[in-house]
């Protein structure tokens, strides 16, 4: 959604998959993969010419697997900040 000529608001949905390590207390480690559900956004704006800084946020969920006792709720969230060159 652009909120201005130099100002971009976006959101962004997506699948990820993604590899974990648990020791669960035990001498050894257990790993497994998961997919999960990307949810996130952010906003864009020009600062001079092709330079914009970016400020993003996104909430990642793994769903849980049928062999799991319980529901973990294993989840990330993440907030990054960038600056973007267009050439």
């Amino acid at each position: 959604y652009r909120l201005s000529p130099g100002a971009a608001f976006y959101g962004r949905v997506g699948y990820e998959r993604g590899r974990m390590t648990f020791d669960r207390g035990l001498p050894t480690q257990y790993h497994e993969s998961r997919d999960g559900l990307r949810l996130g956004g952010g906003l864009e704006a020009n600062i001079v010419g092709n330079t914009a800084v970016r400020v993003e946020y996104d909430h990642t969920h793994y769903y849980r697997q049928a062999s799991d006792p319980v529901d973990t709720g294993i989840a990330i969230n993440q907030a990054t900040v960038g600056v973007v060159f267009g050439f």
